[in-house]
């Protein structure tokens, strides 16, 4: 085989252009473990989660990492934060702890809040529940709907 300038040109420029976006997935990986070591594991353990997840469940765990990060620099001790601070620090540590473990269920732990207001009444209250402890309560609801149709047919 012949020695092409063009071909070894092109080698270059393809090599040249890449380079960052090698660099970029190397510190992105850095710092997916980085994250992982911070939550008690070792540095093969942490590879060895990082490895699993997909592009997209690492720009996640970066992310979520990012807003821990944001919350506590403007405040250090989670009982001195807002209500919606700590929801938020709160859902963020559980995102990140369901992709560690691979278990989707430990997201569904989110706290999820609403305002509601007491029928008669025009003062609202924060009540904070998990996914779960929603869907508990829809289908029970639902549940006691069906049977008063039930009963009210015979």
């Amino acid at each position: 085989m012949r020695f092409n300038p063009f071909h070894a040109a092109l080698a270059f420029v393809l090599v040249v252009a890449t380079a960052p976006v090698f660099a970029a997935d190397q510190a992105t990986e850095r710092r997916a473990v980085e994250i992982v070591e911070l939550r008690n594991r070792t540095p093969e353990q942490a590879q060895a989660v990082v490895g699993r997840l997909s592009d997209a469940e690492v720009d996640t765990l970066i992310r979520e990492q990012a807003t821990i990060d944001r919350l506590l620099a403007a405040t250090p001790d989670p009982e001195a934060m807002t209500a919606e601070d700590r929801q938020t620090l709160w859902n963020s540590t559980k995102v990140i702890d369901s992709l560690i473990e691979g278990d989707r269920r430990i997201a569904e732990e989110r706290l999820i809040c609403q305002q509601e207001r007491r029928i008669g009444s025009k003062l609202a209250n924060r009540n904070c529940r998990t996914q779960a402890e929603l869907d508990a309560e829809r289908e029970r609801g639902r549940a006691d709907i069906e049977r008063a149709q039930t009963r009210s047919r015979y």
